[in-house]
């Protein structure tokens, strides 16, 4: 009981009093921070997993399916990258963005272009540059094989190149993938001013023959995620 100015008033100091009822509402907003933290740490733990995600491991000359079509695994893999390279098993067609089907069927186009007659390719006025001289990336409507090698490549979900002169030493050294060395095809490599390199059917390396000619055809590379290998 207590005494003000004369006046008693009882306040009662029971569970269910007025001490009683704010214990009550703390211990509710400890609950509902100690949920909070739980919550917090129960997303801390899920990121964790999605950072630790295991993605399906291939090996170097594996054959895979993507989109219908084959390929071969041209790099070393690991199973934390959800990306994978491959190479094509066949030329595409000189008409369609599709792999052959048959040795019968028509996949030879040129290089590039040159309809100034400048007799020079499209990479010749890059800076400080020297041969053997890597083309992927080099942009230009005059660049043939390149752009198909990328149209197909964006079609299968991906990006997409020509293989490099170097990397097709690689890939014949290993002997892991037998049809790399089958078919005639260009490099995305540059012999010189006005000619790239490409492999021949039997298997021999060609350069310095110009590029606007109809030597050979076009076996991308493309980098695709591996949600979409079979």
């Amino acid at each position: 009981m207590l005494i003000l100015s004369g006046t008693a008033v009882t306040v009662a100091l029971d569970g269910e009093g007025l001490f009683g009822k704010a214990n009550t509402a703390v211990q509710k907003w400890n609950n509902k921070v100690e949920e909070e933290e739980n919550i917090n740490s129960a997303l801390e733990y899920l990121n964790e997993l999605i950072d630790k995600k295991v993605y399906t491991k291939y090996t170097l000359g594996q054959e895979v399916t993507v989109g219908g079509e084959q390929f071969f695994v041209i790099e070393e893999d690991t199973t934390n990258k959800d990306t994978i390279t491959l190479i094509a098993k066949y030329n595409l067609k000189t008409n369609t963005n599709e792999q052959v089907t048959s040795t019968s069927e028509q996949t030879d186009i040129a290089f590039c272009t040159d309809p100034n007659n400048t007799y020079k390719g499209y990479w010749k006025d890059i800076s400080g540059i020297t041969y053997p001289y890597d083309l992927n990336g080099v942009e230009s409507d005059r660049a043939t094989a390149y752009n198909k090698a990328v149209t197909y490549g964006e079609s299968k979900g991906g990006t997409g190149r020509l293989l490099t002169k170097s990397e097709y030493d690689i890939l014949s050294a290993s002997d892991k993938i037998p049809t790399v060395m089958q078919g005639q095809y260009w490099f995305g490599t540059a012999y010189a001013d006005y000619s790239a390199y490409f492999v021949n059917n039997a298997g021999n390396i060609v350069g310095g023959n110009n590029c606007i000619y109809v030597y050979a055809g076009v076996r991308p590379v493309i980098t695709v995620p591996k949600s979409s290998v079979n």
